[in-house]
């Protein structure tokens, strides 16, 4: 990801994204795409139940 870029925008009170919004999820999974770490990436909790590690999907816009 390049420093210094500006992606999307937001309304006018900068409340909510008018252009380009990028979920709590996307951002996340990017990251860890980012980091390596495999997309269908499953963990454990104490008792053994499986969750993802993230349920979101890679922005490729935030990539380029």
């Amino acid at each position: 990801i390049s420093g210094g870029t500006v992606h999307g925008a937001t309304d006018r009170h900068a409340a909510y994204p008018s252009a380009d919004p990028v979920t709590p999820a996307a951002l996340g999974q990017t990251i860890l795409h980012l980091l390596g770490v495999p997309g269908d990436l499953e963990l454990r909790d104490a008792a053994g139940r499986p969750s993802r590690a993230s349920l979101g999907t890679v922005d490729q816009a935030l990539l380029s």
